[in-house]
């Protein structure tokens, strides 16, 4: 049996889960590749899937995201400023097959922090950032915006709440 299944979606879902903001003011920085902020997400997603899920320390990179670069989020709780999750997107680079894809990876969230809400505020950041960065690609958006991932199955039902199908 798989460990990961491929799902895909159309931005036209809401997200159904909120965190309780009351509790924690947060921020989502964004950056490019090779920011200095990339060495917190990396730590989250060797914490994440390398010690925790016993992922192989390699990391996995994606063909074509060797050519298409990528926009990094990392959520942090402002109290302390502790980094606590980070999800990664990226806009496909063969836009003459698919211009209208993306891709959301990486989405990875501190275990103590998980089932409150926090990886649909990051789902929630990526899809903004899809709508806007479609804009300035000047992708129609009267069009259908399609977001892609390749996930483990034991998650599929996270996703399967922001619209994400098989």
């Amino acid at each position: 049996m798989s460990t990961t299944t491929e799902t895909t979606t159309t931005l036209e879902t809401t997200s159904t889960t909120k965190p309780d903001t009351t509790l924690h003011a947060y921020r989502i920085e964004t950056f490019p590749e090779n920011h200095e902020s990339m060495k917190e997400c990396h730590k989250i997603r060797f914490d994440v899937f390398h010690r925790e899920q016993g992922f192989p320390l390699d990391p996995q990179i994606d063909t074509y995201e060797l050519d298409a670069p990528s926009q990094h989020f990392l959520l942090r709780l402002v109290d302390g400023e502790k980094p606590i999750g980070t999800i990664r997107g990226t806009h496909r680079p063969y836009p003459e097959l698919e211009p209208n894809a993306y891709k959301l990876s990486q989405l990875a969230i501190l275990e103590e922090h998980r089932k409150t809400g926090w990886g649909g505020v990051l789902v929630d950041a990526l899809h903004e950032w899809v709508k806007d960065d479609a804009k300035e690609r000047g992708i129609r958006l009267g069009g259908e915006l399609v977001v892609r991932l390749v996930s483990q199955v034991r998650v599929r039902g996270f996703y399967e709440k922001y619209g994400y199908e098989p």
